[in-house]
């Protein structure tokens, strides 16, 4: 009996020693540290700084199996406009935090990987200077749990990449502030997310299904790739055209193309993607002060063309990169009325025009630090609009915002 135990005993320790003679642990991060001003129209100039960090030690327990822990944190301390509830909001400071997420790597052979993850972030936004951490309107937090399953074809010519995420999104302090804040939302809104409509209206379960193919010769690369967003809401609830709730609740679908191409050579990579997205709702609006009743209130479609160019320039590596991209963006609402500036509705549909131009450049310091940069980021976006009612939401503005700082890759 006891010449059994030792047996099994040498065997597990002759296990454990041979997993962790193949372990190899590779450690990947980036820290990023830049201040600068974000200007919006005539405002007063914001001084600031962005801060991001991730760090993921990459665990390769075999050559099939391997771990990828990550952990990350954003941080932006310049004013910005974010679209939340449907309309685009001033944030003055913005906080996501990823305490954890986890991806296991699983592969078959050399052309078929399995993928699972699961993860977990807070974001914190404040709208005021004077609002405090954690008491924002619109904090949420996500948990998310997803697989991906990746083949390559034709000797890695030819990819196909499937996935499916579920996300539980919550509000935590959307229920409570609401009824305290009434005349900081527009009354379309506040109609929508009163208590009437329910308590915790914002809080959704989401899924995301996606499938990508690519192709690749020599230099050149394509990569088409579709989405199917599906977002059902636990509480709100659908508004009837008579400003009254009904007892079916908001579902929201999405579906988006994206198709890709990009030329690289060993210096230079010109790509340009164009986006189509259209966003179906379930859910409409109702003006109680103006008598009006809108139905679809969310949907849209938008199209988004991104050209982009990428320079290495010098002959000593790492060499300076420079980055130049454009977006230019038409988001046409197919039943959300068009305001005046009193606030008096049209029978037009709102349209927005966003043109955005900006550029990225990093000058290397490995005399100084491996893996050390210099960053400098600059950019402009005009938003033009026949939505002239802007007394709670902004759908026109132009912004200018650049940043100067360093980069560390590791």
């Amino acid at each position: 009996m006891l010449k059994n135990t030792r047996s099994i005993f040498v065997l597990i320790i002759s296990v454990i020693t041979t997993l962790c003679s193949e372990i190899k642990i590779i450690p990947i991060g980036n820290i990023d540290f830049l201040a600068g001003q974000y200007m919006i129209k005539t405002d007063a100039t914001t001084l600031g700084g962005n801060f991001n960090f991730s760090f993921s030690p990459v665990i390769n327990f075999s050559p099939k199996v391997a771990l990828l822990p990550m952990i990350f944190a954003t941080y932006r301390g310049t004013k910005d406009i974010q679209e939340l509830v449907g309309g685009g909001t001033l944030v003055q400071e913005y906080l996501d935090i990823g305490p954890m997420s986890l991806k296991f790597l699983y592969k078959f052979d050399n052309t078929t990987k399995l993928k699972l993850k699961t993860g977990y972030k807070i974001e914190y936004l404040k709208e005021t200077t004077d609002e405090k951490w954690q008491k924002g309107l619109f904090d949420y937090n996500r948990t998310n749990l997803g697989i991906e399953l990746e083949k390559s074809l034709k000797e890695k010519v030819y990819g196909i990449r499937t996935y499916f995420d579920y996300n539980i999104t919550q509000y935590p302090n959307y229920a409570s502030l609401i009824t305290q804040f009434q005349t900081s939302l527009d009354t379309t809104t506040y109609s929508e997310l009163s208590d009437n409509a329910g308590k915790n209206v914002l809080d959704n379960n989401s899924f995301d299904m996606g499938l990508e193919f690519s192709y690749k010769h020599n230099n050149f690369n394509t990569k088409i790739y579709y989405n199917l967003g599906m977002k059902n809401f636990s509480d709100q609830k659908i508004i009837s055209d008579i400003g009254k709730f009904t007892k079916d609740l908001r579902k929201d679908f999405s579906h988006l193309l994206d198709l890709n191409l990009s030329l690289k050579t060993p210096n230079t990579i010109i790509s340009l993607s164009n986006i189509l997205q259209y966003y179906l709702s379930n859910q409409n609006s109702y003006d109680a002060g103006r008598t009006q009743y809108i139905s679809k209130f969310y949907d849209f479609y938008q199209n988004s063309i991104n050209p982009s160019i990428q320079l290495l320039i010098g002959t000593v590596e790492p060499k300076t990169m420079f980055v130049l991209y454009y977006d230019l963006s038409f988001r046409q609402y197919i039943e959300r009325l068009a305001q005046d500036s009193s606030g008096n509705y049209s029978k037009d549909k709102i349209f927005q025009n966003i043109n955005t131009i900006g550029l990225t450049l990093k000058y290397p310091l490995n005399n100084l630090i491996s893996g050390l940069y210099i960053k400098f980021n600059t950019n402009y976006r005009t938003v033009s609009s026949n939505m002239k009612y802007e007394r709670y939401y902004k759908y026109n503005y132009y912004v200018t915002n650049y940043f100067l700082g360093f980069t560390w890759e590791y």
